[in-house]
């Protein structure tokens, strides 16, 4: 049964009851403090609901204004039931009715259906069902139209005149409808596709969050199939041709992808662990729906050494990147912060939180596209808080809240909002927070007690530092939506574009680029007045190979494409220019 049909059938359930209490209505002797015994459970039933959507709209990410309206109105209704009940000595007729009871419970029905309706439209995964703006729209207006009917109805007067509300929700539905439409058409990142021109929500974010959920709850522990598919042979991994090792971390090749992977020593052969391990890998996999979450291929088991094997990302890390290419320009740092937002809205949308967001775990591809990676703190949004305490490496982009009490504050999505905060900061200044600081409690002081942000150098454009401020408030519910923050980066990404075409970034020819060949069919009828130079078949299969000869493919492609004119050949020979 869904969410929504239990709370219907909760109601139901409780005006029931009510109903059985009903047939005080028709004792003529019954006293005042008889009479509204009836409404008890719908008063108590109201307070309950209201208070519901006003966390859901503290936590909404869409359509704003859209909730606040309808949350002004549930609690317009709550105020003129709790004074109803208040002056009930004063309304004793109006609890006599039957009448009255009867529309009393169609307010708290549709107060049931408002909360509903804000829980679809403030979240992504919800409004699959309302990408026709129109629908939005006639949704809000039947709400609207049936919840002020009953208001008038049961007497309680509304705040504002009823034409002005008119026009006030007329502006509410025009602004967040077409935000909304400009965030989804934009966001990308496994999250949205836009297939013939029409904007739709990925469907696979549903089965996404259902398994995070199953794996929460601990239901994935036995299913071994399930486990089988995020095993690697250790025996379909072999170097590359120039081999790289960072730390714990090398290069390897599997299936011609570049891959990296990460050893991890196990205690004993705990396999309560390592199944737990495997089950995180199965979620892991799943996020290769969005590129700007770090791709994670399997687990390689050898002994009592496991293997993470993830995508291969050539510039290291964010550090790593703006220290060692820097200095960044802007359209370079507006890209790097609007990927992160992506991928972080893309975890928050299936229900995960980083619960890390830091330089040291964005990572840098080789197309300069920044993935978020590091997910051994990642934990869903129901699940318990793990107790981490603040260590030199995570201080300097941890939330107040969580510096203040990081057992009692719970983490959430205000915290990774403040993080990214301080990212947005990092990454126009290009050197850590605090850098000069070596002291944890130092630079706790400064965060909590002082209330320190670090400041921005001259020539930061002026929404990108707001930005950054407004995430890093003290106040977790006064930092902005992802959706904010996306929105104004992208419009400095926008504006940071080069107006002419970006030079084609740098790589090698890929088998996608190369033309299908049988090899049975390789002849000498394409071989150049050089016999010594490949015809394109030969060259085309030579490249291939695993341990293909680089100068042979060369000189066949630049001379087919020279002396040739061969299309093929001049573009492969292009592809090939750029990659040196």
């Amino acid at each position: 049964m869904s969410d929504t049909s239990a709370y219907l059938n909760h109601v139901a359930n409780v005006t029931s009851s009510a109903l059985g209490v009903a047939k005080i209505f028709s004792t003529s002797s019954a006293v005042v403090a008889d009479v509204i015994v009836p409404f008890v459970p719908l008063i108590t039933e109201i307070a309950s609901i209201v208070n519901e959507i006003i966390t859901l709209y503290q936590t909404a990410e869409h359509n704003k204004r859209i909730c606040g309206s309808l949350l002004a109105r549930a609690t317009a209704a709550q105020t003129a039931v709790k004074n109803l009940e208040i002056r009930r000595a004063e309304n004793e007729d109006l609890f006599k009715s039957k009448e009255y009871y009867k529309n009393f419970q169609k307010l708290v029905n549709v107060i049931v259906k408002i909360k509903i309706f804000i829980e679809d439209v403030s979240q992504i995964k919800g409004l699959r069902r309302f990408l026709a703006s129109k629908s939005i729209e006639e949704e809000f207006k039947s709400l609207t139209e049936e919840f002020d009917g009953l208001m008038r109805v049961l007497n309680f007067t509304m705040a504002v005149q009823n034409q002005i509300q008119m026009d006030e929700d007329r502006k509410v539905l025009k602004h967040d409808i077409s935000e909304m439409t400009k965030y989804l058409r934009e966001i990308e990142g496994g999250i949205t596709n836009i297939t013939d021109n029409m904007t739709q929500i990925n469907s696979k974010l549903d089965d996404i969050t259902q398994l995070n959920l199953a794996w929460q709850k601990k239901l994935l522990n036995n299913d071994e199939n399930i486990f089988e598919s995020a095993l690697i042979k250790m025996t379909d991994l072999y170097d590359p041709p120039e081999p790289v090792k960072r730390g714990k971390i090398s290069k390897k090749s599997l299936n011609y992808d570049d891959v990296a992977i990460k050893e991890k020593f196990l205690e004993s052969n705990d396999q309560d662990l390592i199944k737990d391990i495997l089950s995180q890998v199965v979620i892991l996999k799943k996020l290769k729906e969005s590129q700007y979450i770090l791709q994670f291929f399997g687990i390689v088991q050898d002994g009592n050494v496991m293997y993470m094997v993830t995508e291969w990302c050539e510039y290291g890390n964010l550090q790593d990147f703006y220290r060692g290419y820097g200095p960044l320009n802007w359209f370079q740092k507006s890209s790097i912060a609007v990927d992160i937002v992506r991928g972080l809205t893309f975890l928050h949308t299936v229900s995960i939180l980083h619960h890390d967001i830091r330089s040291e775990n964005i990572l840098i591809t080789i197309h300069q596209q920044a993935k978020i990676a590091n997910f051994t703190l990642s934990r869903g949004f129901n699940d318990p808080t793990k107790n981490v305490l603040p260590t030199i490496e995570m201080v300097r982009w941890m939330a107040p809240e969580k510096l203040s009490d990081h057992e009692k504050n719970p983490y959430t999505i205000k915290c990774e909002i403040y993080s990214f905060g301080m990212l947005l900061w990092e990454i126009a200044e290009e050197k850590i927070p605090f850098e000069n600081e070596r002291d944890i409690l130092e630079i706790r002081n400064l965060i909590l007690i002082k209330k320190v942000r670090p400041s921005f150098s001259i020539g930061v454009p002026i929404e990108y530092s707001k930005i950054s401020y407004q995430s890093m408030q003290d106040n977790p519910n006064a930092r902005p939506a992802l959706k904010n923050i996306f929105l104004t980066l992208y419009s400095l990404y926008q504006k940071f574009q080069p107006k002419s075409s970006p030079r084609p970034i740098m790589r090698m020819p890929t088998d996608d680029d190369l033309p299908d060949v049988d090899p049975n069919e390789l002849s000498l009828d394409d071989l150049t007045l050089n016999l010594n130079v490949l015809s394109m078949k030969e060259a085309i299969a030579e490249h291939r190979k695993k341990n293909c000869d680089k100068l042979k493919v060369w000189d066949a492609f630049k001379v087919h494409a020279e002396e040739f004119g061969d299309i093929t050949a001049r573009i492969l020979s292009l592809l090939w220019t750029l990659s040196d």
